[in-house]
């Protein structure tokens, strides 16, 4: 996305958010409260609207409508706390450039482009009931503060579910509906996008050899920064490895290894230890050595533990039994088969 269009995109969404609050103002001083404080509902909405209520509710539906389209979660995160799966449970990230955040991995191939859509634009079709459900309870039933609460809250929704549905490119990433249209266009960057969610709903239930090699490498070619195009590398290197093609396995963790400055703090770490153990694997020391000091970053997770047994560093019992504590608790069969692969690996080695 070019300069001026990212300006308009920025003019229009500052003039939505005006629009919201005036309208928020305006239904605080003029709405019917009943019998009430409207000092105190003034406070609750100001609450809300620090604690990003509009952002939660838009992540939660597409936490709440991916499950019913068969997605399984990952993370979710609102502001600035991460809640997570796996891993590290709760987490800070202090300067995200994203509001929000819902990590979901499909499970089966069947009418996968389509529920992607409807996933992509769950969170911002939530903001609309949410906002729909609110005005038709203010108008329909009793005034209340508690009624004029909620719908005080109805503007900021509206507001994010515009913000998401114009198609725009931001530093932060895609908005929702142009990620969805580029889907459905065919756009490189969302062809990159859907093989790795293909792989995903593959390896759900399934291993790497299950995973025709052409979902990895049937793609367009797209920018290195590119999220997907680093989990579509970081996916061949997976493949590479478990299948003993070691010129391959070694040349992605080698262009890996160089991108992950473009990813958060905690997913770099994890990199950082999948290409450590490949290059350990292949015997590549000295490679895997430099890579040691960033991997342990990622506490908590598969990756942590497997790098602290790769490194050398207090590998006892206590090591290998809570890294097989947590492979078990990965959601997908082929994270699993990565992480056993490499646990029978050591174990043998010692």
């Amino acid at each position: 996305m070019n300069a001026k269009k990212r300006a308009v995109y920025s003019s229009v969404s500052y003039f939505l958010l005006a629009a919201a609050l005036a309208l928020t103002i305006f239904l605080i001083v003029k709405g019917d409260i009943g019998e009430g404080s409207r000092v105190l509902i003034c406070a609750l909405v100001c609450i809300a609207a620090v604690l990003q209520v509009h952002y939660l509710i838009h992540e939660l539906g597409h936490l709440l409508i991916g499950l019913t389209a068969g997605f399984r979660p990952v993370s979710f995160s609102v502001a600035c706390v991460r809640f997570s799966r796996i891993g590290k449970r709760v987490s800070l990230i202090p300067n995200s450039a994203a509001a929000g955040a819902c990590e979901m991995f499909p499970v089966g191939e069947r009418k996968l482009k389509g529920r992607l859509v409807f996933y992509a634009l769950s969170g911002a079709l939530f903001n609309f009931i949410f906002s729909a459900a609110a005005i038709l309870c203010y108008l329909l039933l009793q005034p209340s503060a508690l009624l004029l609460f909620f719908v005080s809250l109805a503007p900021l929704n509206l507001y994010e579910c515009a913000a998401e549905l114009i198609p725009a490119e931001l530093p932060a990433g895609k908005t929702d509906g142009k990620f969805a249209l580029d889907l459905v266009k065919g756009e490189a960057g969302a062809r990159n996008a859907f093989a790795v969610f293909r792989a995903q709903s593959l390896l759900a239930k399934g291993c790497f050899s299950d995973m025709p090699r052409a979902v990895l490498y049937d793609v367009p070619v797209v920018r290195e920064d590119d999220p997907a195009f680093i989990s579509l590398l970081s996916l061949r290197m997976m493949r590479a490895a478990l299948s003993g093609e070691r010129g391959e396995a070694l040349a992605n963790a080698d262009r890996l290894s160089e991108l992950k400055e473009y990813l958060p703090p905690y997913e770099a770490a994890e990199l950082s230890a999948d290409c450590a153990s490949v290059f350990w694997l292949f015997s590549e020391q000295e490679k895997a050595a430099a890579l040691f000091s960033s991997a342990p970053a990622a506490k908590g997770s598969c990756a942590y533990w497997r790098i602290r047994a790769v490194s050398g560093e207090n590998v006892d019992r206590e090591t290998f039994s809570a890294w097989e504590k947590a492979i078990k608790k990965l959601p997908m069969q082929g994270q699993r088969e990565w992480e056993m692969f490499f646990y029978d690996a050591l174990r043998r080695s010692l």
